[in-house]
């Protein structure tokens, strides 16, 4: 139905004129394919310094966005501590705030604290909790979502209030009165050798700004490219 309010950019990919897109169609992004084996090949430079930046640099200044080439340039990767919480033996480390990463501690103790370590795998039970923790996981992540701002000691420790005993003895009363948003879509993978790479692509809300440079694997109002948003 909002087919006619997207970009050029973003109509060409993924808007149908001959029918509506139907389960076992294949979206091709020939683009975005390029780029990939650019960076495959070269390494960092092909996106930060090299022909994609060009494009990227064109593309921002056609459509009035404010992203420059140089800024691609002069980043800088940095190292944050991570948030983190004990499970059982395990230690997990999520990346910090800004980042919304501490919703997955956030389920896990909500899924501990629901026993569903001892219900039947793939059981109705299981499955219902798992639905509903996951549900109120996002609806935690959309509380904090517009808040969550580099830097930001103050909701930081509103993050870490979410773990006190009282709030998450409250929170178990609210899984499964939560709905899930369709939002954002999330890939991570991760070695053997503990090299974890994470890709999110937020829609936020419909479609986000509706923009989309075909080369790149998001719409441009949020990237996330190895754990930096631009």
């Amino acid at each position: 139905k909002r087919q006619d309010m997207f970009h050029s950019s973003a109509h060409d990919i993924f808007v149908r004129t001959d029918r509506p897109w139907q389960s076992g169609d294949m979206l091709r992004q020939p683009d975005l394919a390029r780029t990939l084996r650019q960076i495959a090949g070269a390494g960092p430079d092909a996106f930060y310094h090299g022909e994609f930046a060009d494009r990227l640099d064109a593309f921002f200044r056609e459509t009035g966005g404010f992203l420059r080439k140089a800024d691609l340039a002069r980043y800088q990767p940095f190292w944050q501590e991570t948030f983190s919480r004990r499970f059982h033996d395990f230690v997990v480390h999520v990346p910090p705030p800004e980042s919304t990463g501490f919703v997955v501690l956030y389920a896990l103790e909500l899924l501990s604290r629901l026993g569903y370590a001892s219900m039947p795998p793939g059981g109705l039970d299981a499955v219902h909790v798992l639905i509903s923790v996951l549900c109120e996981m996002e609806r935690c992540a959309d509380d904090f979502a517009s808040r969550l701002l580099p830097y930001q000691p103050e909701v930081t420790t509103e993050i870490c209030a979410l773990f006190d005993e009282p709030a998450l003895e409250d929170a178990i009363q609210h899984v499964g009165h939560s709905r899930r948003g369709p939002h954002t879509t999330s890939l991570a993978a991760c070695d053997t050798h503990g090299n974890l790479v994470c890709i999110t692509q937020s829609l936020d809300h419909g479609f986000g700004c509706l923009l989309y440079t075909s080369d790149a694997a998001d719409e441009e109002d949020s990237v996330d490219l190895g754990g930096r948003r631009i």
